[in-house]
């Protein structure tokens, strides 16, 4: 059976002795490679992760730069002011001035007058399922 020792007594029992000459300089270099072993993760890991976040910020950035650019390019071919949708507040006016500014069906219109057709939309559809077929190369 044993008796229950108040560790408080146990440890007055020892005495305190200095540490030997030399004992930490064998042991500390141990530790640290045992302890860089048992790390999660080392620091080759982190840079890798610090890199492709670095790289992850870098694409985002580019697309947003990219995504602006094309915005204005568009703008500019389709005759519209350079406005984001965000900041115009909706999506209706900026389709509804992309819709009013199309001139398709006014160049079908002018086509068919060339070939002396009647204007009507059957015709009008036909003549865009032929251009679409030319230009897709279906």
């Amino acid at each position: 059976m044993t008796k229950n020792v108040d560790p408080e007594e146990y440890l007055k029992k020892f005495t305190f002795r200095p540490v030997p000459p030399g004992l930490r300089d064998k042991i500390f270099p141990l530790v640290k490679k045992r302890r860089a072993r048992a790390a999660f993760w080392t620091p080759l890991q982190w840079k890798a992760v610090a890199g492709f976040l670095i790289l992850g910020v870098s694409a985002v950035l580019i697309d947003v730069g990219a995504a602006r650019s094309q915005k204005a390019r568009l703008a500019g071919l389709l005759n519209l002011p350079a406005v984001s949708v965000r900041e115009n507040g909706g999506q209706e006016e900026l389709l509804s001035e992309i819709w009013a500014s199309r001139s398709d069906s006014a160049w079908i219109e002018e086509r068919l007058k060339l070939e002396k057709k009647v204007a009507g939309r059957e015709d009008r559809r036909e003549l865009f399922l032929y251009l679409k077929e030319e230009f897709d190369g279906s």
